[in-house]
């Protein structure tokens, strides 16, 4: 087995980066870096700008970590992965802020398989609809459950219902609910936000697949150009048009 990197290796590699004029990606999955290593690799940042993906899953990442990161690469990096850590509620109104920066450029938020509640869920919500950067979030595998998930069925409602106009405001293209414990009438809201505006269809008559990866929550993917929308939830997978309220069976594989 490979020895993992800890925070006193981060010294080091902090060290070459600020030696280093071009650095795309930085993949650290899989090591046992904590905040303390987290607050040294975010000084690296500001020496080197050119990150522009940062994979932390699978280590010791904590609020605290979440605040270094994302306040000192939030200029530079696009895509950030933080799955898999210890990143609770307490770090997603900080996030939530700092993804509605102008000069914020993370199109790509991994929080799957963290301690996040609906609490947190809430916090990080404004970040979807405030004409941010912030395009790909996952919050799978965490603790939404009801009040989360039904705040979230309003959001994607609402974005189905506004007038052209004001699309723009909406930049979410792709939310993953995946693996949260949502019950029925959450997964039912979940679903009828994204075809209610079809009149005379039901659930049945939509075409609707069952969804063999889904186990439980939603997955919900839009393309902002044509407005198209793929919903993963309650076991089944229905493709939406969310502006001309077109609904057809998706490839459950795809």
């Amino acid at each position: 087995q490979s020895p993992r990197i800890t925070d006193p290796d981060v010294l080091l590699l902090a060290f070459l980066l600020a030696r280093q004029r071009v650095v795309v990606s930085l993949l650290l999955s899989g090591n046992s870096i904590t905040s303390v290593g987290s607050k040294t690799l975010a000084s690296a940042f500001t020496t080197c700008s050119g990150i522009h993906t940062l994979d932390l899953s699978h280590n010791l990442i904590d609020d605290t970590a979440v605040r270094y990161l994302v306040q000192a690469g939030s200029s530079c990096l696009y895509s950030v992965k933080l799955s898999h850590n210890r990143i609770g509620d307490s770090v997603m109104g900080t996030l939530c802020d700092v993804l509605q920066k102008k000069n914020c450029r993370i199109v790509e938020l991994d929080l799957s398989f963290n301690s996040i509640t609906d609490r947190g869920s809430m916090s990080i919500l404004p970040a979807a609809q405030g004409g941010g950067s912030l395009k790909r979030l996952s919050l799978a595998g965490n603790q939404l459950q009801s009040k989360g998930g039904k705040v979230w069925a309003k959001l994607l409602e609402e974005q189905r219902k506004a007038p052209k106009e004001k699309r723009y405001i909406y930049t979410l293209t792709e939310l993953n609910l995946n693996l949260n414990p949502l019950n029925h009438d959450v997964h039912t809201e979940l679903l009828a936000s994204v075809h209610k505006g079809a009149p005379g269809k039901e659930l049945s008559a939509l075409g609707t697949a069952p969804d063999p990866s889904s186990l439980d929550g939603g997955f919900v993917k839009t393309r902002p150009e044509t407005g198209f929308l793929i919903l993963h939830a309650a076991g089944f997978v229905i493709n939406v048009d969310l502006y001309d309220s077109a609904a057809t069976a998706a490839d459950p594989f795809g």
